[in-house]
């Protein structure tokens, strides 16, 4: 009598799985985001950058071209400002907002996944999402890549809720107001409004057509006028900067037949974006671009115009990087992360559920955990050893309980604004260190030429019996300045942590 009963009991359990395990992984999300949160690690070179921003400009200041070749969106600055301004100036403040915008994130794409996905691919979309690392670090990067996610999630749910309605005055006035708003919080949102719309707009029946338009038309206005103030008052400044420009034009394409840039940047910049640290040979990731053309035709042959939301944002913003608007690469793109992660997910769906024979299920069912157990496993690291970069607070705590009168500190130039940053913090006064005007790049190998920078950079300290040295992202030019300092004198101290190092030195 029992043996009946056992595919019911299967069948029983993995659609409670099914419907159970998303939570829990929604949930695993929120709790490896708040271990990274709580761990505090210290500010490194790029977050410095913005801190120092942040710290030493008023609101109008933060409207002017920034400091240290950095762009961020007007309302992202204006918000850390006000959050620093009211709970203070730490590292807690800084990345609260990018925090709670990750925490916020994870509730609007479990939304998101349930209306577009179901069954097991529903499963993997929350799994990837709550665990892929790029997502968990940006989650506490004092950055607005984390933002942009959320805002590109609540605009997505917004506008699909909305698509096969006429709207009435006030919907219309609400999104409007909403997507005007969003587009001075996040620079790539103008690409999540501009392609969910358009997709729905493609799907619209003729006769329809006029009276979806006309409702909409405040909403559109809305965010033209709202875009080109934006363009008008930050952007251009921003395009203002040769420096910036300068670092952007490598990444674009060198022309429309440009074939090598775009396999590029849809293969390394864009899906191997989120698998490549996983695996260097390429192997997961040439599993996760199958998957995701998987994804791609079943989305096509079953929900069309779910397969127009996801993928129009992303052909938006290519558009843009080939008219050399916006870069199409990396963390720049992160907003597309959850509407890649859906179509991956609908491919991993396919390997789980639909081959016939026993050994192909198999093939499948590992295909399916190698581009879930890496990410997963990885974030679970995380949660018991957070994150870090470069730890250079507790480098200059340290420093602070053991400075003596007459003490001297040299700062590596790529150390330079982590450093600024804690100085006030722990006491040090300009006249107590140094910045270093000597660096090159971390993947370059000392010259002849560097050895000589060098010892013109410490040519003015030299003869000191404490003096200190302060160093991060310097990897073998950390090495090689080791062993030039031992010859010319006595190492007294070293504290190495993660990614910086303090050394003293006696001179005489």
């Amino acid at each position: 009598m029992k043996l009946p009963l056992t595919p019911i009991f299967s069948q029983l359990s993995q659609r409670n799985l099914k419907k159970e395990l998303p939570i829990f992984f929604c949930l695993f999300g929120v709790l490896v985001r708040m271990i990274q949160y709580l761990a505090n690690r210290s500010l490194w070179l790029d977050e410095s950058y913005l801190a120092l921003n942040l710290v030493n400009r008023n609101y109008a200041e933060l409207l002017q071209p920034l400091d240290y070749n950095q762009a961020a969106p007007v309302g992202f600055l204006l918000t850390e400002k006000f959050i620093t301004q009211l709970f203070g100036n730490s590292e807690y403040a800084l990345r609260l907002f990018p925090f709670l915008c990750s925490l916020l994130a994870i509730f609007l794409f479990y939304k998101l996944a349930k209306r577009v996905v179901s069954g097991w691919a529903l499963v993997a979309a929350t799994l990837l999402f709550a665990s892929l690392s790029r997502l968990i670090y940006f989650s506490v990067e004092l950055k607005q890549y984390s933002s942009d996610v959320m805002i590109a999630l609540l605009l997505t749910l917004l506008l699909i809720r909305a698509r096969t309605s006429v709207l009435t005055f006030r919907h219309a006035i609400f999104l409007g107001v909403v997507g005007a708003i969003a587009i001075w919080f996040s620079h790539p949102a103008i690409f999540t409004l501009a392609g969910v719309e358009l997709a729905q707009l493609l799907l619209v029946q003729r006769k329809q057509l006029k009276a979806y338009l006309l409702r909409r038309l405040p909403t559109y206005l809305m965010w033209l006028v709202s875009f080109g103030f934006l363009y008008l008052f930050t952007v251009t400044t921003t395009l203002d900067s040769e420096e910036l420009l300068a670092s952007w034009e490598s990444r674009y394409p060198r022309s429309l037949f440009d074939i090598a840039w775009f396999s590029d940047a849809i293969f390394n910049k864009f899906v191997g974006y989120f698998y490549r640290p996983y695996d260097r040979s390429g192997i997961i990731l040439a599993i996760a671009l199958v998957s995701l053309l998987i994804g791609c035709i079943r989305f096509c042959r079953n929900r069309f115009s779910y397969f127009l939301v996801l993928v129009t944002p992303v052909f938006l913003t290519l558009v843009a990087a080939f008219l050399q608007q916006y870069p199409f690469r990396n963390r720049l793109i992160l907003f597309l992360s959850p509407f890649v992660i859906l179509m991956v997910a609908e491919g991993i769906d396919f390997f789980v559920s639909h081959f016939r024979y026993r050994i192909l299920k198999i093939v499948g069912v590992l295909l399916a955990l190698s581009l879930l157990i890496l990410p997963a496993g990885r974030a679970a690291i995380w949660s018991v050893q957070p994150i870090q970069v470069e730890e250079v607070r507790p480098l200059a705590a340290y420093l602070q309980t053991q400075w003596q009168p007459g003490d001297r500190l040299y700062v590596y130039n790529l150390c330079s604004t982590q450093f600024l940053y804690y100085a006030p913090r722990y006491g040090f006064a300009p006249e107590d260190y140094q910045i270093g005007e000597f660096q090159i790049p971390r993947t370059q190998k000392p010259s002849v030429k560097d050895l000589a920078a060098f010892k013109q950079d410490i040519s003015p300290l030299r003869n000191r019996d404490r003096l200190w040295f302060l160093t991060c992202r310097a990897d073998e030019i950390e090495a090689w300045m080791t062993i030039y300092l031992k010859q010319i004198g006595q190492q007294q101290d070293q504290q190495l942590v993660t990614g910086a190092s303090l050394q003293q030195y006696d001179l005489r």
